[in-house]
C-alpha cells in the first residue's frame, strides 16, 4: 500500500536524500486502509477516539512488547529515566474506551515511575491542584498527559 502511495506521488526512493523528502501517509489512511509493515495478525489494535468523525482510525500493532519498547525508548531519549518523574494523566474519555494506546502508554509510564503521586486523576481537580503544588514545592520532575478536549482546558 505504501509503495502504491509513493508511486502515485511519483516519489523515487533512490532520490530521497533526507527525512524531509519521505512521503508521510495522511492520517485518514489509518481509517481507510490496513496500514502495517508486513503481513501479520496484530496482537492488539488501538483505535482513535473518533471525536472528529464516526470512522475511527486503527493502529494495528504486531506485539505489545514492540509498542512498549518504542514509547519507552522515546521517553528515555527525550526525558530520561521514568523513575525520576511523577507521571500524571488526565484522560477521562480515554479511560472509558477500550483499545486506547494513550491509556496504555500512560499506564505503563505511571508504573515505571513508581512515584507515590503518579496516576490517573479522573475528575479529581482539587486533589490534582494540591498534588501539582506539592510536586512543584519539592522540585519534582512532573509529566502531565492530557488531551485538548479535556474539560479542564475549557
Amino acid at each position: 500500500m505504501y509503495q502504491q502511495f509513493c508511486k502515485a506521488l511519483k516519489t523515487r526512493v533512490e532520490n530521497i536524500a533526507g527525512i524531509q523528502q519521505i512521503p508521510f501517509l495522511p492520517i485518514s489512511f489509518f481509517k481507510t486502509h490496513n496500514v502495517i509493515t508486513t503481513a501479520f495478525v496484530p496482537e492488539v489494535t488501538f483505535e482513535s477516539s473518533g471525536t472528529s468523525q464516526m470512522v475511527k482510525s486503527r493502529h494495528r500493532v504486531k506485539t505489545l512488547e514492540i509498542y512498549e519498547k518504542s514509547f519507552g525508548t522515546a521517553f528515555r531519549m527525550f526525558y530520561g529515566d521514568p523513575l525520576e518523574w511523577c507521571i500524571i494523566a488526565l484522560l477521562p474519555s480515554y479511560l472509558e474506551r477500550k483499545n486506547s494506546s494513550l491509556v496504555l502508554m500512560a499506564e505503563k509510564l505511571i508504573q515505571e515511575s513508581n512515584h507515590e503521586q503518579s496516576g490517573f486523576y479522573l475528575n479529581e481537580y482539587k486533589k490534582l491542584n494540591t498534588t501539582l503544588q506539592s510536586l512543584e514545592e519539592q522540585k519534582q520532575k512532573t509529566e502531565m498527559a492530557g488531551t485538548a478536549n479535556h474539560p479542564c482546558h475549557s
